[in-house]
């Protein structure tokens, strides 16, 4: 049997419309629920079935996704638009080593429930100045205390060895 796929468009409830899709051959589906007065999708829900993927291989063992399910919500804000508040992943992995097969579930959470907060910053440089001939000085509380992008030894020692030539770029940056 040739590979078809199904599609079906119908009322959902209150101002809702499902489009719904299904292949003849495997196990795929997937559907959109839409909102008929906006036009924004309000949940999406994919499965793609892979179970005649073929193995890669990757070192000494071979792996190929049989299968991969994506199901995603989306909320409407006050100011109109939407946002995706909530998805769930489900990937599921065939793995061969010394001739054994084992299926690996991956499993991922997406939830957001404060989507965009109201915020003050204080500026402590304008928008409009060039960054390079900003005059603020190097602190070393602020690299030793924070857990991200430390400075290491070797990147200390090479800024101490630019700072002691007469150089026009002396700047400190870890990235």
């Amino acid at each position: 049997m040739a590979d078809s796929t199904k599609a079906e468009l119908k009322n959902y409830g209150d101002g809702l419309a499902k489009l719904q899709v299904k292949s003849s051959k495997s196990d795929s589906e997937a559907y959109l629920i839409i909102n008929t007065q906006t036009y924004a999708f309000e949940e999406c829900y994919i499965k793609m079935d892979m179970s005649d993927a073929q193995f890669e291989p990757n070192h000494n063992t071979q792996s190929r996704t049989i299968s991969n399910i994506i199901h995603s919500f989306y909320d409407r804000l006050p100011n109109g638009s939407y946002v995706l508040y909530k998805s769930t992943q489900q990937a599921v992995l065939e793995c061969k080593y010394e001739n054994k097969v084992y299926n690996y579930v991956q499993r991922i959470k997406y939830l957001s429930s404060d989507h965009f907060s109201d915020f003050g910053v204080k500026r402590n440089v304008r928008a409009d100045k060039d960054i390079f001939k900003v005059k603020t000085r190097y602190e070393d509380e602020f690299w030793n205390d924070q857990n991200q992008l430390l400075l290491t030894d070797a990147m200390q020692a090479f800024i101490e060895k630019v700072k002691a030539g007469d150089s026009d770029f002396k700047i400190k940056s870890n990235f």
